[in-house]
């Protein structure tokens, strides 16, 4: 029984995706890597500096900063965003959802916890969420598991009693790795990605998500 539902941010709960592939764009190409929307693509769900190594294996650069390059995105990243509408339709109706159904609720995210606040807050969910919580906060992002068994740990919920709520192939492999339920809404052009399969549920949006699909899992 699904105790708990948890969700994604980037892409999910927020239409940010595309600006954060054309701050990665742009900055690849500063470092000499010609990177394309399709290549990006692989880096979903990764918290910035593990794209930042992503990339550097895939093509070395010389004299690699790695923090500077990851404040450097930020900066970029924060300014694009911090004047677009970014919630994503359906998204506050989702979460208000899961919280009338009596479930516990949450954020698992590869962002920093401040971009995570900062979401809140502008969009006045505050008081939305059980909890907060940031891969980066972690050893290991997402693919990895820690950011979904830490949640789930601090909601005092076993994994396998949550629903984790993703929009990228990263980001489902960490839930299931978690043992946890999993529903995906991907980007449109991925819908049809055969590796969603794993997922328990795909959805074409946050508003097709119901309080009986979340009791069904």
């Amino acid at each position: 029984m699904i105790k708990a539902v948890i969700f994604d941010l980037d892409g999910l709960l927020i239409d940010s995706e595309p600006f954060w592939r054309q701050v990665e764009i742009d900055m690849l190409h500063q470092l000499g890597i010609h990177a394309t929307e399709e290549m990006v693509r692989q880096t979903y769900g990764l918290r910035t500096d593990e794209v930042i190594k992503y990339w550097y294996d895939f093509q070395p650069w010389p004299d690699p900063d790695y923090r500077k390059l990851e404040a450097d995105f930020y900066i970029r990243i924060q300014d694009l965003i911090n004047g677009a509408d970014i919630l994503m339709e359906g998204a506050r109706e989702a979460v208000m959802m899961v919280r009338s159904g009596g479930y516990l609720s949450a954020i698992a995210s590869s962002s920093p916890l401040i971009m995570i606040d900062n979401f809140v807050k502008r969009y006045s969910l505050t008081g939305s969420f059980d909890l907060i919580h940031s891969s980066y906060e972690e050893a290991f992002g997402k693919p990895h598991p820690a950011v979904y068994l830490s949640t789930a740990k601090k909601l005092g919920v076993p994994p396998t009693s949550c629903l984790a709520i993703e929009d990228s192939i990263n980001g489902i492999i960490a839930a299931k790795a978690a043992r946890m339920k999993t529903i995906v809404i991907p980007d449109p052009a991925n819908f049809e990605d055969k590796h969603y399969v794993i997922a328990d549920g795909n959805l074409h949006s946050l508003k097709d998500l119901t309080l009986e699909l979340i009791q069904s899992l």
